[in-house]
């Protein structure tokens, strides 16, 4: 579910391989439009719950984005630590 994605994220399990300097190291890659179109994949089951957060990705703003997904975490009676994380980054 969307919650996984978001965990995902924050546990940097997106990583990707790069080369600074010669040498091979990994960073964190995030990309927008992979998250919507995972986010996404939920429609069908979860259209009630995706469809803010989509809309939200597609056409609104950062502020937006990071209120759609707070509120996903407090509706579905998630850890609340998640929020602070959800607001220290970019979504779009």
């Amino acid at each position: 579910m969307i919650i996984d994605l978001i965990l995902d994220r924050k546990q940097n399990k997106n990583l990707t391989s790069k080369k600074i300097d010669g040498k091979v190291g990994v960073s964190p890659k995030y990309d927008p439009k992979q998250f919507y179109n995972n986010v996404m994949s939920y429609y069908e089951t979860f259209k009630d719950i995706v469809d803010p957060i989509a809309t939200a990705l597609d056409s609104g703003e950062e502020k937006d984005v990071k209120r759609e997904l707070c509120r996903y975490i407090i509706e579905q009676e998630y850890n609340l630590d998640i929020l602070k994380y959800i607001n220290s980054v970019k979504w779009l």
